[in-house]
C-alpha cells in the first residue's frame, strides 16, 4: 500500500463518518414520535381510570411497589454514574432490573380483587415510566454536545497553499516541496477530522443503542397496562350511564 492508497482510505474514512452523522440525525425522528405517543397513552390511561373500591392491605402493596420503584431509580442513577466514569460493569443494571421486577411482583399481591386491576395498570405504568426515563436520558446524550470537525474550508486552503509556496519560492524544487506538503496537509486534515468525528459517531452509537433497549422495555409495559385497563374495568367510561330523553313533539300531542 502506497501514500496514494492510505490517503484514498482516509478520504474514504472521513466521508463515512459525515455520511454516518446524517444518518443519527435522521433517526432522531422515530424516538421522537415514540415517546409523544407513550406519554400519550400513559396521560390517557391515568386521566380516564379510577379505584373501584379502597383498601387499606392493597395501598400498604402499592405503598411498598413505590419503594422498590425507589431503589430502581436509585439503581439507575449508579448505572448512569458508572457509565459516565467509563465502568462496563453490569452490576447496577442487573440491581436496575431486579427492583423493577420486584415491583410489579409486589403489584400483584393486594388482597383486594376488586381493586386489584387497578393497581396492576398503575404498577405497569410506574415501570413503564421508570423504563421510559433513562431511555430518555440517552436519547438526548445521543443527541446533542457532539462537535463535528470538518475539512477547512476552499479559501483556507488556498491561502495555505499560496503562503507555503511564496514560503518556498527560492528553492529549486519549489513545486514538488510544495505539493509534497500540501499532501500531507490535506491528509493530516482527514486523519484529524475523521478521528474527531469517529469517536463522536462511536459514542452515538452506543447511547442510541441504549434508547432503544429502554424504549422497547417501555413500550412493552404500556402493551401490558392494556389488559388491566380494559378487562378490569377500570376506566371511567366501561360502565358510564347514558340518559336517553325522549321528547313528544307538538304535532303528536
Amino acid at each position: 500500500m502506497n501514500d496514494k492508497d492510505i490517503f484514498d482510505l482516509y478520504q474514504t474514512h472521513y466521508y463515512h463518518e459525515i455520511d454516518a452523522r446524517e444518518k443519527f440525525n435522521s433517526r432522531m425522528q422515530i424516538p421522537i414520535a415514540v415517546f409523544a405517543t407513550e406519554f400519550s397513552i400513559i396521560a390517557y390511561f391515568l386521566k380516564t381510570s379510577r379505584i373501584i373500591t379502597s383498601d387499606f392491605s392493597a395501598a400498604c402493596f402499592f405503598g411498598f411497589t413505590l419503594f422498590l420503584g425507589c431503589l430502581a431509580i436509585l439503581s439507575l442513577y449508579m448505572l448512569i454514574k458508572a457509565e459516565s466514569g467509563n465502568d462496563i460493569s453490569p452490576k447496577h443494571f442487573i440491581l436496575f432490573l431486579i427492583f423493577v421486577i420486584l415491583a410489579v411482583f409486589c403489584a400483584q399481591f393486594p388482597k383486594n380483587y376488586s381493586a386489584i386491576y387497578f393497581y396492576h395498570l398503575l404498577g405497569y405504568i410506574i415501570t413503564a415510566i421508570l423504563f421510559l426515563l433513562p431511555s430518555i436520558y440517552y436519547f438526548v446524550r445521543a443527541s446533542i454536545f457532539y462537535e463535528y470537525k470538518y475539512m477547512p474550508l476552499c479559501n483556507a486552503t488556498e491561502k495555505y497553499y499560496v503562503d507555503l509556496k511564496a514560503y518556498h519560492a527560492d528553492e529549486e524544487d519549489c513545486d514538488k516541496t510544495v505539493s509534497s506538503k500540501m499532501f500531507e496537509y490535506i491528509r493530516d486534515r482527514y486523519i484529524e477530522c475523521s478521528s474527531i468525528n469517529g469517536a463522536n459517531n462511536e459514542s452515538r452509537s452506543f447511547y442510541f443503542h441504549r434508547t432503544y433497549v429502554f424504549m422497547v422495555l417501555s413500550f412493552i409495559f404500556i402493551a401490558l397496562s392494556v389488559i388491566p385497563y380494559y378487562l378490569g374495568r377500570v376506566n371511567i367510561e366501561s360502565d358510564a350511564i347514558h340518559k336517553i330523553e325522549i321528547k313528544q313533539s307538538k304535532g303528536e300531542q
